[in-house]
């Protein structure tokens, strides 16, 4: 068990070395890992096992958020992201979910659409829901204001 935060130096140690990225990685995987990762994740490093990482830091955001882009391989657990995007603004564009969508798809065009696929791709795309905050895209706020809930 990890009676530690969810992202201790324990789970560091004992626990990402072995998880789902590392293990595909040596099985000859390219992988992706988009979204949310584990809570109290500052980003401070990419975790190992990932050859491409597009992470959000720290707890969940929605609307106005950055995100840390890099990647890992398995002996460079020390890694640290290339770079930060920044998401301002409340249109559609600029929503957490629709950024993911958007980079999950180019992930896929990259990898199948190319001329010489040379590994399979495995991408986990991880939506910080139910975590708050609870922030709809704005082009849905309104949707559901005069809704009562039984």
């Amino acid at each position: 068990t990890n009676n530690a935060e969810c992202y201790s130096k324990q789970w560091q140690r004992e626990h990402e070395p072995n998880s789902l990225g590392p293990l595909l990685q040596r099985e000859g995987y390219k992988t992706a890992y988009l979204g949310k990762y584990l809570n109290n994740y500052k980003g401070g490093r990419v975790p190992p096992g990932w050859d491409y990482w597009f992470v959000q830091p720290h707890n969940s955001r929605y609307i106005n958020f950055n995100i840390l882009r890099g990647n890992s391989s398995f002996n460079d657990v020390d890694k640290r992201p290339t770079a930060t995007l920044r998401f301002r603004g409340q249109d559609e564009r600029n929503y957490f979910t629709s950024v993911l969508l958007n980079e999950s798809r180019t992930i896929l065009d990259e990898n199948f659409h190319s001329r010489t696929p040379s590994k399979p791709l495995f991408m986990t795309v991880s939506l910080p829901a139910p975590h708050g905050t609870e922030d709809p895209e704005p082009k849905y706020r309104r949707s559901f204001q005069d809704a009562t809930i039984p």
